[in-house]
C-alpha cells in the first residue's frame, strides 16, 4: 500500500469510552474529520453518539458513523444494517455537506464462520446500506484479521485499515491502498481527556471532500 504522507489530512474516531468531548477544540486543534461509533450488533447504541454526530459537524469537522459488526450468523447483517441505519437516521441521517460515508468495523468473529461466510455477512451488510442509502461504504478493519477473516471479494470497497507503527501498510485480502488509515489508539488531542485513536486521509482536505463526492451513488 502507499506510505503515509506528512501533508495528509488528520482526523480520529471516537465512542462513549471518550466521555465528554469538546468538539471546537478538536477542531481548533487541527482535526478534520472523525468517525463516531454509532451501533453494535443489532441492539446497542452508543451513548454518546446522538451528541458527537451533531456537535462534531457544527463545530465544523467532516462526520461519519460507524457500525460495529456482530456476525453471529448469516441471518445477521440485514438485521444490523437496517439497525444502523435507523440509528443515524434519528440523529440527522446520512446527507449533508459535511457527511462522510458509513462504516461498517469488522474485526470479530463471534459465530465462528470461515473466511468466505465472512466476507458474505460483510457483503450483503453493504449492500443493504447502499441499497438504503445511496452511499458506498467503507470497511474497518486490521491486518491479522483481514488476512484470517476476508476474501478479496470486498477490495471494491474504500479500505479503512488499523495499523500501527509502519509507515508503508502491507497489501492484504484484496486491498493494496487505504483510504483512511488508524495509525494510533493513543493519541491525546485537547478538548478530549485521555487517548483517542488517530487517523490520516490520503490526501488533502481537497481529495476529501472529492472522495464524499465520489461515495454518493448517483
Amino acid at each position: 500500500m502507499q506510505p503515509r504522507n506528512p501533508d495528509n489530512v488528520q482526523g480520529l474516531d471516537v465512542s462513549q469510552h471518550q466521555g465528554d468531548i469538546n468538539w471546537t477544540l478538536v477542531f481548533e486543534a487541527g482535526k478534520s474529520f472523525v468517525f463516531i461509533k454509532a451501533t453494535e450488533g443489532a441492539t446497542v447504541k452508543d451513548a454518546k453518539f446522538d451528541f458527537n454526530y451533531t456537535e462534531a459537524q457544527n463545530a465544523g469537522l467532516y462526520v461519519g458513523a460507524y457500525h460495529y459488526a456482530y456476525p453471529e450468523s448469516m441471518d445477521d447483517p440485514i438485521l444490523e444494517a437496517d439497525y444502523f441505519i435507523d440509528t443515524v437516521n434519528g440523529a440527522g441521517g446520512f446527507e449533508g455537506d459535511l457527511r462522510l460515508p458509513p462504516v461498517l468495523d469488522f474485526e470479530t468473529n463471534q459465530g465462528g464462520l470461515d473466511k468466505d461466510q465472512l466476507s458474505e455477512w460483510a457483503r450483503i451488510w453493504m449492500e443493504r446500506v447502499m441499497e438504503q442509502v445511496g452511499i458506498k461504504p467503507i470497511v474497518y478493519t486490521y491486518l491479522d484479521f483481514g488476512r484470517r477473516s476476508l476474501n478479496e471479494s470486498l477490495g471494491e470497497y474504500p479500505l479503512w485499515f488499523a495499523r500501527y507503527d509502519v509507515q508503508q501498510p502491507e497489501d492484504f485480502s484484496g486491498w493494496s491502498e487505504w483510504r483512511f488509515l488508524q495509525y494510533t489508539n493513543s493519541g491525546r488531542v485537547s478538548g478530549i481527556m485521555g487517548n483517542v485513536d488517530l487517523n490520516d486521509f490520503d490526501g488533502s482536505i481537497e481529495t476529501l471532500e472529492q472522495f464524499r463526492i465520489d461515495s454518493m451513488l448517483w
